[in-house]
This record gives C-alpha cells, structure tokens and sequence, in this order.
C-alpha cells in the first residue's frame, strides 16, 4: 500500500543555529513580498502574470548586488518563498470562482485589495516557515537531522525520525513561542494492515458533560478543556500587554511587552499541546492502532459535522474550538485507513441523537439541553451520546446502507436533500488563464 506521512519533531539547535534559522525566514519573507510586488507591476503593464521559475532566477541573478542581506542562505527558500505565493494565488483564484468560502472581514481592506488576495507579509507576524527540498535517508539519523547550510542540528525526540524505507519529499522548519519545528514529509510502500474483524462501532464527538467522544461500546474520552482552564491566566496576561508600551499602532513593544507577548504564546503551545495530545490517545485507541486485528473493528461510523457553522456561533465556539471535532474526525479517517478500517459518514444532516437505538422512533422535540430522554414509544432511556454513537454503530453495521447497487460507497439518506448552490460567475478567459484574479482589473 503506498502510503504518503508526516512526522514532526523538535529541534535543539545552537544559538548559532538559531541565527541562521532567523535568517532563513527573515530571507523568505522578504522574497514572498518581493515576488508579490513583481506579479502586482507585471500584471497592472502587461496584464500578464510572471512565472515562478523566472521570478526565482531573476532574484538569483541579482541578490547579490542588490540584497547582499540575502546572501549565505540555502538556495531553498527562495523556491519555498514562490511556491507558497502560487499557492496562495490558487487558493484566491478558488475564491473568485466560488469553490471556497470569501474570507470574513469587519471592512474593506486597507491596501484596496480584495478579500483573500496575497498580502506582505510583517514582520511583526513571527517567524515565516520554509521547506528544504532533496533530504536524503543519509542526512536524517536517530538523534540530529542535516540541513542545507545550517548543517547537523540535534533532536529532542531520538528514534522519531524515519531513517530508511521512506523517500523524503521535503522538511519544513517552523517556529512557535520560541521552540523550532521539523517536519518531514515522507512517502513511500507500507505493509497491508491485517484485516480487522471486530465488531463495528459508532463514535459521538460533542462538548458537553466533559467528554471528548463516546464510542458505542461504552467507553468515553475525556476533554481536557485545555482552553478554558488557561483562560484566567491568558486573560491576565493580555490585558498586562494591553497596558505596556507598544499596546497602540505606531509603537515599537518594550522588553517588558515581549516578555509578556512571550508568556501569551508558550501558554498557547501549552494549550495546543494538550488538545493533540488527549486527541491522539483518543482516537488511536478508538482505531486499534496497537491492539491485535481481532480488537479492531471492522467498521467505524462517525458523524459528519459543519464546525465551520458551530463556530459562528458564538455561545458554541469557544467549546468547539477547544475541541478540536474536526480533527478529532479527520484523525480517525487516516488512522483507520492505516489500520484497514472502513469508515462510514453519516449524512449532516442524520438524526442520531433524536432516534431511539432500541425501537427506531425519532424524536423531534429533543433539544440541545437534553442529556438524557426517555422514547415515547417504547419508554426506553437513553443517554444522549451514548445513543448517537450506538445508532451510529448501527447504521455501520448495515452493508446496504452503505453500498449502492453496484458496490460503490454511498452517503445514508436521511430523507432530505442537499441544497444545490450557484457558482460564482467569472469571466470568459478564467481566472488562471489571465494570471490575476479580475478583481484587480479596476485599480
């Protein structure tokens, strides 16, 4: 099975590291800019968009004399720097043509620029990520990793890293709160996962009673809530910030307001750490991923949520967010494909919660607040997750549910129907073919 992976770690690099990794994304940032201000002139005199490749030898040809700053660098991240801006203009172009959602803003943009639209990036912004392409096995090992003119830089975790059987595609180094990333994208043949044989389970992810997610075979996860129990320290800390120099536009952050800016962000990565964590215990154990085939099960029904809509509401987002659903969800999906598990979504808009797992009768007076309710049918009572992921459980066991007729995976129909949605009108020539959105026609 060919299979494609990432595997993140720490690093543990010298000060001198340090200051060549800072100069690596100091340089990176400034080629995204520079790139960006070039296709911007090109278009607005020609009308046409200036290629990636020229862009990257051009600046080759003259960073040298004229940004001998950027000198000492790895010939990488002029290349990283461009295929993120191309990428950054595909997403754009994705927009205009209706294909992903406008992103929300209070108001215009200040630079006349249209929503979504590539914008310089700051340095106030942090630490600019960059990739290294044509990593060798050679150059990864147990404990220290080797990076294009930064050299041998030591691991925190030893034995993470793949050292061989893997071909690496690339390595990407990012930052955050002062500690540095790799990660290494990897592909390559794996092994079949045996075939599981286990029953088939249902899996209920939520907010409520503290529970991360409730599988149908009665075990439950506990939330952390990593979020909403740093907030009276997070809280504290950013009106600390607010009240020291550097708190109003045009001024430049004491010492103190770093220290403090500091503390905000290593509590975030606290934060974060503890979500991925709790959801990786959860769902690996939820998959089977160390247990015998026989302890895994065959089939995994999960529910498909819109977290995007829970998000906006704002009496949910907070929780939701502090959750993590959707890559709850997401994990599940690629562990069970590691692991030869099927997994079953059910449709959006399926009634789980509001349909009795003994008898079938749907509920549909069922609110949100209600935790447990009792059938009106057959006077059974039920836990509200519980009893999602035990119908969950059932509508994965069922084959015709999820095949058609000619074998092929479908959705569970659950008696209403999508609501189709017009796409955004672009013009005759197409957005990639004129190389910059239309949008930028009027200046």
């Amino acid at each position: 099975m060919f299979v494609r992976r990432a595997y993140k770690t720490e690093l543990n690099p010298t000060e001198r590291q340090k200051r060549l990794l800072v100069k690596h994304s100091d340089v990176c940032r400034f080629v995204w800019n520079q790139a960006l201000r070039w296709r911007e002139t090109e278009y607005r005199q020609t009308g046409e968009s200036v290629p990636g490749n020229k862009i990257i030898s051009e600046f080759r040809r003259m960073r040298a004399e004229r940004w001998p700053q950027t000198v000492g660098v790895a010939s990488r991240v002029e290349e990283s720097a461009v295929r993120a801006l191309d990428d950054a203009y595909k997403r754009f172009f994705k927009i205009c043509r209706g294909e992903l959602p406008r992103p929300r803003t209070n108001g215009p943009r200040k630079d006349g620029r249209p929503a979504g639209f590539p914008r310089e990036k700051k340095d106030r912004d942090g630490v600019v990520p960059f990739a290294f392409w044509g990593v060798e096995e050679t150059d990864v090992r147990d404990n220290a990793i080797r990076l294009q003119k930064i050299g041998w830089i030591r691991l925190k975790e030893r034995g993470y890293l793949p050292t061989e059987g893997w071909k690496i595609n690339r390595a990407t180094v990012s930052e955050q709160a002062g500690r540095w990333y790799v990660s290494l994208q990897v592909e390559g043949e794996a092994e079949d996962a045996p075939r599981p044989t286990a029953a088939p389970v249902g899996v209920d992810v939520g907010v409520s009673k503290g529970n991360l997610a409730v599988v149908s075979d009665g075990r439950r996860f506990e939330n952390p809530k990593a979020l909403d129990k740093a907030q009276r320290r997070l809280a504290r800390f950013q009106r600390k910030a607010a009240r020291q120099v550097g708190a109003k536009r045009g001024q430049r952050n004491s010492k103190r307001r770093l220290r403090t800016l500091g503390r905000i962000g290593r509590l975030h990565r606290k934060v974060g750490n503890i979500r991925k964590h709790a959801q990786h215990q959860a769902t690996s154990e939820i998959v089977g991923r160390h247990a015998a085939p026989s302890a895994r099960p065959e089939v995994i029904g999960t529910e498909t949520l819109n977290v995007k809509g829970m998000v906006a509401n704002h009496k949910l987002a907070r929780s939701v967010s502090d959750a993590g659903m959707g890559e709850l969800l997401r994990q599940i999906g690629y562990k069970a494909e590691w692991c030869g598990i099927e997994v079953v979504k059910a449709e959006r808009f399926y009634p789980s919660s509001k349909t009795c797992s003994t008898c079938g009768c749907i509920n549909a007076e069922l609110t949100l607040s209600d935790r447990s309710w009792t059938c009106p049918e057959c006077g059974a009572i039920h836990d509200r997750d519980l009893n999602a992921a035990v119908n969950l459980a059932n509508l994965a066991s069922k084959p015709d549910e999820r095949l058609n007729g000619r074998g092929g995976h479908v959705s569970p129909d659950s008696g209403q129907r999508p609501v189709k949605r017009p796409r955004a009108k672009t013009n005759a020539r197409g957005p990639e073919q004129s190389g910059q959105p239309v949008a930028l026609g009027g200046e």
